[in-house]
């Protein structure tokens, strides 16, 4: 069969420019094997048609292969563009706005630590136990106090099992002489002591880079649940805690 039976540019009139891929491209080319098939079926003499036998289903033409073949060549040459990525999610909003802070821990037993530099953890941890019924202050880090320590899991242990038995909850008061400086030496007892709770002691009218360096540190180490602030009234800028990004509870006058 040449080219002429096919009215010359017979190639371009039946092959659409589709993907190879596709399931129109296998319609397609179920449709040039029926085309084909009738057309050379028509050329059969009356006798082979009126044959019992059924025909040898007829091949493509080689012309009509070679252009199908170049198709799909043609189909996988093109570059295939990558997806879009996603858009990167919004940041939250800061916590210390839009949550309350927690309420402390009441139950026997229950250990919650407050981390804050030199003396600022012992205040905080004073101010809590009253406000929880006496919980017992039990000094760690820098902080001295007249109590069994809670520097690491040992003392966290025995600390909780005396709570325990005298029906109280502890609070360990954990002072850091050099802030941020600290932590890579302590990380390890820090995560060990593995409170119930975390609260970070920080005074408003300390340098706002400053804090937020020790409080991320100790964030890494042990998940913050708040702020325990104070300070308010010897800054002009008290509101600074709130871009630590936790909830805060003032101590002391909380700032208007």
């Amino acid at each position: 069969m040449d080219a002429a039976e096919y009215g010359g540019d017979a190639e371009e009139e039946v092959l659409p420019a589709v993907s190879t891929s596709s399931a129109a491209f296998a319609a397609i080319l179920d449709d040039l094997v029926r085309v084909v098939g009738e057309t050379e079926s028509g050329a059969l003499a009356p006798e082979t048609q009126e044959s019992p036998e059924k025909p040898e289903p007829p091949e493509l033409d080689e012309r009509l292969q070679a252009a199908l073949v170049a198709r799909q060549e043609a189909a996988e040459a093109v570059p295939v563009s990558p997806p879009a990525p996603a858009p990167a999610p919004a940041p939250p909003d800061s916590p210390s706005h839009a949550s309350a802070p927690p309420a402390r821990l009441r139950g026997r037993g229950d250990l919650t630590l407050v981390v804050g530099l030199g003396a600022d953890a012992v205040s905080a941890s004073r101010v809590f136990s009253a406000s929880v019924e006496d919980a017992e202050v039990r000094p760690g880090g820098c902080s001295r106090a007249a109590a069994p320590r809670v520097d690491d899991r040992r003392g966290a242990l025995r600390a909780r099992a005396d709570g325990v038995r005298r029906e109280r909850s502890v609070i360990a008061a954990y002072g850091l002489e050099h802030g941020a400086d600290d932590l890579p030496a302590l990380a390890e007892s820090l995560a060990g002591i593995a409170p119930d709770q975390v609260w970070v002691a920080v005074d408003a009218s300390r340098k706002a880079e400053d804090t937020a360096a020790w409080v991320a540190a100790v964030d890494a180490v042990l998940a913050v649940d708040g702020i325990a602030a104070s300070g308010a009234a010897f800054t002009s800028t008290p509101e600074s805690v709130d871009a630590l990004g936790f909830p805060v509870l003032w101590l002391d006058d909380a700032p208007r």
